[in-house]
């Protein structure tokens, strides 16, 4: 037990909670059954291969997939240095707290001044924020409440027939601060009828706002390419 092949693994699943452990145990470490784990076999990728990410290989070639941050000065693949004057400067050419990299790259919340605060200005866009605190005070409420804040700022797809975006549209003029796309809402938690649900009882009905349930972090960014 416990052993491995050349192009096999063995690994204990919980049949509980479905932690996964290299070893044997009688209790589950992470849910504390007892005698809930089994062992399986699971197939083990050659050494050579490659990971795939966003759905393409690391060439040998040094060939590198797409990123998130691909389009933003001096971010990784961009392959020139950018001068700290060209991010921090504002429009009179002085260099103060209020740049252009505060405020032209980051996504303003509309109607929360004090989140913007603790953001230093908005989100700026290719971040992470992690967002924490006890059960059942309101993480997620929060969170929907900011997605359907900045999904209204977003512009609608032209349905057929529509035409093409009024280039006199002030809210067309906006996306040029990064908020002319639909926000995504990706729970591991609830199913889309379920947000829609609670989305519904707060108000935030926006038609830029889109649901997803999904705990695959790569499925999810094939998600995102695709759409």
């Amino acid at each position: 037990m416990g052993t491995s092949g050349s192009s096999t693994a063995r690994i204990h699943i919980c049949g509980n909670c479905g932690s996964e452990f290299v070893k044997w145990m009688g209790r589950c470490p992470t849910c504390r059954e007892w005698n809930t784990l089994q062992e399986h076999a699971v197939r083990r990728e050659p050494a050579s291969a490659s990971r795939p990410v966003f759905g393409t290989n690391i060439s040998s070639s040094g060939a590198r997939p797409a990123s998130w941050l691909d389009g933003i000065p001096g971010s990784l693949g961009s392959n020139a240095p950018v001068r700290i004057t060209d991010l921090v400067s504002s429009d009179d050419g002085s260099t103060n707290t209020l740049s252009r990299l505060h405020s032209s790259q980051r996504v303003t919340i509309p109607n929360d001044d004090e989140l913007n605060v603790v953001l230093g200005g908005g989100i700026m866009p290719g971040s992470l924020n992690l967002i924490g605190g006890d059960p059942g005070v309101g993480k997620s409420t929060l969170m929907l409440q900011i997605a359907g804040a900045v999904a209204s700022l977003a512009i609608p797809t032209p349905g057929i027939g529509m035409g093409l975006p009024d280039s006199n549209n002030t809210r067309t003029k906006s996306s040029t601060d990064g908020t002319g796309g639909p926000v995504w809402y990706v729970s591991g938690e609830e199913n889309p009828d379920q947000i829609a649900s609670r989305a519904s009882r707060l108000g935030i009905l926006q038609s830029e706002l889109w649901l997803l349930g999904e705990t695959h972090v790569d499925t999810l960014c094939q998600q995102v390419v695709v759409h």
